[in-house]
């Protein structure tokens, strides 16, 4: 999928959906626009696999786990009324594999993945998102690398479709 089509028409939508639904103002914005646009980069080469390869359990196109999913949907029901039933409202009635089968609802639950991280969130350069994203969606024992953070976030064209994030007086150097 083209990351301006992701962006334009699935992660837009769906975050002012839930700002206009009750969520925090700062569920939208550049940082969290990248942080979503840069997870489907690295984790499905946005949507090109919609379950994991290798037969691992991450689903969609932000290859969330089932088991991360479940307890994301008690921590929101816990924290959050109005976001617990913005949830329940974008999940697809139809579909049996949600995740999967739902742009804009595999986008809610991504941002609010990263929405229930009590750390703020990460200022508008590479660096900074790939950190917040290795420690917060793949972890210190997750496989991503930063060669390939920063090779599916030039490779999928986020320079373009995102130029204020990325914006470094250099290139960033790959170590």
């Amino acid at each position: 999928m083209r990351a301006d089509h992701l962006l334009k028409y699935v992660v837009r939508p769906t975050l002012r959906a839930l700002v206009e639904g009750g969520g925090p103002p700062t569920l939208e914005g550049a940082v969290p626009e990248a942080l979503l646009l840069a997870t489907a980069a690295q984790e499905s080469h946005l949507g090109h696999y919609l379950h994991q390869e290798g037969g691992g359990p991450a689903r969609g196109i932000y290859q969330i786990e089932p088991a991360t999913y479940g307890w994301l949907l008690k921590e929101i029901r816990q924290r959050s009324a109005v976001l617990a039933h913005m949830v329940d409202e974008l999940r697809p009635s139809l579909v049996p594999t949600t995740l999967e089968g739902s742009l804009h609802y595999a986008t809610a639950i991504c941002r609010l993945r990263y929405w229930i991280v009590p750390e703020a969130l990460p200022g508008p350069t590479f660096e900074a998102i790939w950190r917040y994203y290795k420690k917060h969606w793949n972890s210190d024992l997750g496989a991503a690398t930063r060669r390939q953070f920063l090779s599916n976030y030039r490779a999928f064209g986020l320079q373009k479709v995102l130029p204020s994030i990325f914006v470094t007086d250099q290139p960033p150097v790959i170590a």
